[in-house]
Order: C-alpha cells, then sequence, then structure tokens
C-alpha cells in the first residue's frame, strides 16, 4: 500500500474518534448545567438569552442540539469563558496555547535526548552498576508523582539556591517583568519571538524560566521511555541477524547504531507518542505549579469556577493533540518499518 493512501485511511478512521470526543464534550455541557451558561454570564439581559437559546437550538430536541453544536464547533463557536470574563473560548485557546505548546515540546525534546541514549547505554551494560542505577532511576519516575517533583524543583532551585547567594532559575511565569527594551511577542513561542526579533537576552531568560517546568514534565517521560528503550535493546540484540553482524566482524558500534536501533526504535516511537499524550495532561499540574500561563493552568482554574465551555474546549483540544500525535507515531511507524502499511 503506498504511503499517501495509508495516510488517507488513517485520517478517515480519526473521524469517529473525533465524533466521540464531541459527543462527550456535548454531554459535558448538558450535563453539568444549563448549556446556555457556557454562552451568557449573570450581566446577560433576558432578551440576549433567549436570542443565544434560539440560535443554537437550546429549545430543540437533543439530536437537533448536537447537529446545530458540531456545526459551531467546525465554524470556531466554542462557548465563551465565565473564568475570563465571558471570553470566546477559541481566543482563549489562541493565547494559551503557544504557551503549552512550546513547554510541551521543550519537554519531549529532553525526554528523547536523556532516554534513547540511556536506555541504549542501560541495554549495551546489562546487569551492571551503571544500569542497576538506570533502573531505579527509571522505576522512580513511576513512584514519584510530579507535583511533589515540581515543588522539590522550586525548594532546591530557587529558593535553597537564593539564601545560598547562588545563581537561581526562577520560581514561575515564562519571562522577567522588567526587561530593557520591552518584549512584544509576535507569535507567542518567546523561544522563536526572541531569536525573530534578535533579542539574546530575551532568549536567556525565557530559556530560564523553561528549565524547571519542562525537566519536571519530562521526568515521568524519561523514565518510560528509557524502559522501553532498554528492552526493545535488549530483545533486538539477541536476533540472529545481529549475532551474524558480530560474527562478521563488524564493530559494536555498527552493530548497535546501524543495526540494532533502527529495529529497537520501533516499539520507542510508540512510547514516545503516548508520552507526548501524557506531556499535554501533566501540563496542567506543572503549570499550576510554576505559574505557567499555559493551557493547563487555565483548564484548572476553570474546572474550580465550574466554566463548562472551558473544560469542553480543552477537552476538545486535548483531543486533536492527540489524534494528531498518534497519525504522527503511524506516519513514522511505516516510514521505519513499511510492511506496517501493508496491514
Amino acid at each position: 500500500m503506498h504511503l499517501r493512501f495509508y495516510i488517507a485511511r488513517r485520517l478517515v478512521l480519526l473521524i469517529p474518534v473525533l465524533l466521540g470526543v464531541s459527543l462527550v464534550t456535548f454531554s459535558i455541557t448538558h450535563v453539568f448545567g444549563n448549556p446556555v451558561a457556557a454562552y451568557v454570564d449573570e450581566r446577560t439581559p433576558e432578551a440576549q438569552i433567549q436570542q443565544i437559546i434560539k440560535e443554537h437550538g437550546f429549545d430543540k430536541p437533543l439530536y437537533v442540539q448536537y447537529v446545530i453544536y458540531i456545526n459551531d464547533l467546525l465554524h470556531g463557536d466554542w462557548g465563551r469563558s465565565r473564568s475570563l470574563n465571558n471570553r470566546p473560548v477559541v481566543d482563549a485557546i489562541k493565547d494559551f496555547w503557544p504557551a503549552t505548546f512550546e513547554l510541551t515540546t521543550f519537554a519531549l525534546v529532553i525526554t528523547m535526548l536523556i532516554s534513547i541514549p540511556l536506555g541504549i547505554f542501560s541495554a549495551t551494560h546489562q546487569d551492571k552498576p551503571l544500569d542497576h542505577l538506570t533502573r531505579i532511576f527509571s522505576l522512580s519516575g513511576v513512584a514519584m508523582p510530579i507535583f511533589w517533583l515540581g515543588l522539590l524543583m522550586l525548594v532546591v532551585f530557587y529558593y535553597q539556591f537564593k539564601i545560598l547567594g547562588l545563581p537561581n532559575l526562577p520560581s514561575g511565569g515564562r519571562i522577567s517583568e522588567f526587561l530593557y527594551p520591552p518584549f512584544v511577542p509576535t507569535t507567542g513561542f518567546f523561544l522563536l519571538d526572541s531569536i525573530l526579533q534578535g533579542r539574546p537576552d530575551v532568549f536567556i531568560d525565557a530559556l530560564a524560566h523553561l528549565i524547571m517546568p519542562a525537566l519536571c514534565l519530562a521526568y515521568p517521560g524519561v523514565t518510560m521511555v528509557t524502559r522501553m528503550m532498554r528492552s526493545s535493546m535488549l530483545e533486538v540484540m539477541r536476533q540472529d541477524y545481529i549475532i551474524l553482524a558480530r560474527a562478521k566482524g563488524l564493530s559494536e558500534r555498527i552493530v548497535i547504531y546501524k543495526h540494532a536501533l533502527k529495529n529497537a526504535m520501533i516499539p520507542t516511537v510508540t512510547v514516545v507518542g503516548i508520552s507526548f499524550g501524557s506531556l499535554l495532561t501533566g501540563a496542567s499540574i506543572v503549570e499550576t505549579v510554576f505559574s505557567w500561563p499555559g493551557l493547563g493552568r487555565w483548564a484548572a482554574s476553570s474546572i474550580i469556577t465550574s466554566d463548562v465551555a472551558a473544560i469542553a474546549g480543552y477537552a476538545i483540544i486535548s483531543a486533536l493533540v492527540y489524534v494528531t500525535v498518534n497519525l504522527i507515531v503511524d506516519i513514522i511507524y511505516a516510514l521505519i518499518d513499511p510492511r506496517i502499511r501493508l496491514g
């Protein structure tokens, strides 16, 4: 099967998933209160409320309301966030999304840069002291709550370093308030904007704010991908073609990085994709701990204030990210192992 047909088939299979998510978010707006509340607040006049009811079909049967709801989603009408002074949810997502995407992308880069080499090293030094240390490190990621790790990092790298007079990392936010000349972002991605505007001072400052939350967010993914990389490498290293490559006199470096690594990466790619999804989920906790102005923190505050439209919007954007990542993982799968396209 050609790659483009494989991709087209995967795209078609995503439609039922997205419809299922829309059905869940539609139910949220109806089960947890009046669906009209997603578009109004206590200051909205009664005449405008009646107009909204007619426009969105809230006086019609549920199946008709669902069709109207899907149409509204496709046209960018996701309701209004009461926690943001009745601001459109889509506008709020546009503002908060760059911060979350920058954080999760940086955390994913950290995850891959640390976990893949660490997993290879652990597999090639099986049952040696450094391998045992790596396995203990990997298991600690399962047992350590991410919010506790974040608080611990704040205590050590901010408060204790500050008390000792050492250079400390910022405790929260995306950038320092007092920068001269003032920094005005254009795309919302501070690292990218600082490069485009030729502001190395802003780049260093934004990077310093990013280090602690990104490391905290990446830690569970690092431990998970390291374990998978190690087990995959150990399994591949026992295969006949690896034994044959060694018997031919090939160097251990060529055997590992040219013959073993490509096949060991196939299951690891799946875990990396799942890890990115977990990064988005964990972002709610990390952004709250480090006062990071992203989607996760907005969603957490929306839950406290029962902002149904914001919660539903966050659920939709999370689902879109998940299915997009899964599609990318499937494409990478097909590129690594062309046999998958025949399935």
